[in-house]
């Protein structure tokens, strides 16, 4: 059994013994810690996954402890992980179990301990509930991915990054008498408004969901109440809504048939933020083809037969709108000379490869470089404009690399970006963006929600993201990820022959495990997108068994 199998989360449903010899591509270990998911048994007893990751896979858990140094710009990152490791405490972690498992079957019950090995079963319910809901509030504030019903009054909404450059896309139009969406046939200008996946109000910027039992909004609530209800807090349970207290955000996407140009979307908690983990390196994906859609837009409008000129005019148009690190345009896009004709452009093979190495091969290093290569202002620039991070909604945000191998640091512009250990890779290195616009509304290091994952994917099923074919090519490139959705068994259950695309991750920040996952099934009769974010779920078979009960909501 190889490390990928492990990644494809098939492993420990396939009830394989994790036997073989656990390797990665890169050394030091954050290229496949934060990765591991529990390769085990099924019928194992439940153990931290921290004992696990050392025992399957001989990799010490990616505990990501709040960085130290000097570094100008960093101040802010250093209070935003000091916080959150001291806010989500195992203390609070242990009796949000006591309180998630109020009513549970006393053999479950006693898993939950304290430090000091007491059992919690004394503690009071209402107080339990009371001090999570506290915590959590403070974990996900509200002005970093707010329920938009819970939006406080007079609370000032993000007005986007410092820099705000132009893109250029194909958006297309869907028609949902038609059920189709047409491609246009020119480029033209991003914005939020026209990346509308089809469940946002244009008008008051909600989330259009159903508001009766029979919707696909009422169907998972009573889903997730009846069936997951041991991962909500007892006011969810109680009420049928979610809670910032929650372990879950959950979105589902209905594009079946006609739905594909007028999809139903429903989701639980699906505007309260989350660490992102690798999950939220869709993003990095989306902002290289959408590279190359700036670059060829300029190479056509400025008719420029000079590979030089074609990259000076770019960076003189980007430094004009106050970007002052520059994309590397030069190593992620390939631009063929054949004069008198104007040039072509294509992604580079170190581009190809490097998103390979990412998604493929699951190499944390590679998606850094190819951040890196971006830059984080572009990469904000475009999570903006194309919608997928929204001043009250929240959304994909990335303000920290995963992992700073060596490799990724070599010959670094440091005017944005400041290095946390890199240079020896240990396995907090990291890289920041100095002057983060979010960071003082404590974003996560890498932040996501479903809803943005949900938005995104459906942009992808109906050809808009960039333009069918980039649509397309990152499809297929997610086609080859890691998922905790697909196992063995639940393929076979609802009887899919080819991996669906998608993007799994896990980390664990502040002694808290997220893992998540996103993907779009396409199957005779249903096509749809399903998302689950997790936080603290001790289930491993958490995301196999939610897919088919999604599946049946179809």
């Amino acid at each position: 059994m190889t490390i990928q199998d492990r990644l494809n989360g098939r492993a420990f449903m396939d009830g394989l013994q994790a036997t073989d010899e656990a390797t990665t591509r890169d050394a030091p270990p954050p290229v496949a810690a934060p990765y591991q998911h529990w390769a085990y048994e099924v019928d194992t007893p439940f153990r931290p996954v921290g004992e696990l990751l050392e025992a399957v896979l001989g990799l010490a858990p990616a505990d990501e402890e709040a960085p130290t140094g000097e570094e100008e710009g960093l101040q802010t990152v250093e209070r935003m992980e000091t916080l959150e490791a001291t806010q989500i405490s195992e203390e609070a972690e242990a009796r949000s179990y006591a309180e998630d498992l109020e009513g549970a079957q006393p053999a479950v019950f006693e898993l939950d301990q304290d430090e000091t090995g007491d059992s919690l079963r004394s503690e009071d319910p209402a107080s339990v509930s009371a001090e999570l809901e506290a915590l959590y509030t403070a974990y996900a504030p509200t002005d970093v991915g707010p329920l938009i019903s819970n939006i406080a009054p007079g609370a000032t909404a993000f007005t986007g990054p410092t820099v705000q450059l132009d893109h250029w896309h194909c958006v297309g139009v869907c028609d949902p008498k038609a059920g189709t969406c047409t491609p246009a046939k020119t480029l033209s200008l991003m914005t939020p408004s026209a990346m509308n996946p089809g469940f946002i109000d244009g008008t008051t910027g909600a989330v259009k969901v159903g508001s009766v039992p029979s919707s696909l909004q009422g169907r998972l609530s009573n889903l997730i109440v009846s069936k997951y209800g041991t991962n909500l807090t007892s006011a969810a349970r109680k009420s049928g809504q979610a809670t910032a207290g929650d372990r879950i955000r959950v979105a589902i996407v209905d594009l079946s048939g006609k739905r594909l140009a007028d999809p139903e979307f429903a989701g639980w908690g699906s505007t309260i933020a989350m660490q992102g983990t690798s999950s939220s390196k869709v993003a990095i994906l989306y902002c290289v083809h959408q590279l190359l859609l700036d670059v060829f837009r300029e190479s056509v409008v400025g008719k420029h037969t000079s590979k030089a000129k074609l990259i000076a005019a770019l960076e003189a148009g980007w430094a004009a709108k106050g970007l002052t690190t520059m994309p590397r345009v030069d190593d992620l896009i390939e631009i063929t000379e054949a004069p008198p004709a104007v040039v072509t452009v294509d992604l580079s093979k170190s581009a190809e490869t490097e998103v390979v190495d990412a998604f493929t091969n699951n190499e944390n290093s590679a998606a850094s470089r190819l951040m890196l290569k971006l830059t984080l202002p572009y990469i904000a620039s475009v999570l903006w404009q194309s919608g997928l991070h929204h001043a009250t909604r929240g959304g994909l945000w990335l303000t920290s690399s995963f992992g700073c191998h060596p490799s990724v640091a070599k010959g670094a512009n440091t005017k944005e970006h400041a290095f946390l250990n890199c240079a020896n890779g240990t396995k907090n290195g990291r890289f920041v963006w100095r002057k983060d616009p979010r960071a003082g509304s404590a974003t996560k290091r890498q932040n996501v929600t479903a809803l943005s994952l949900a938005t995104m994917f459906t942009l992808l099923a109906q050809g808009r993201l960039g333009t069918p074919r980039r649509s397309t090519t990152m499809l297929a490139t997610l086609r080859t990820a890691c998922r905790w959705f697909w196992t063995t068994r639940s393929m076979a259950t609802l009887g899919i022959t080819v991996d669906p695309p998608g993007k799994c991750g896990i980390v664990t920040v502040g002694g808290v495990q997220f893992v998540h996952d996103v993907t779009l099934v396409d199957r005779p009769g249903k096509r749809y997108v399903a998302v689950a974010l997790t936080q603290r779920v001790p289930d491993p078979t958490f995301h196999e068994r939610l897919i088919v009960d999604l599946d049946g909501l179809i």
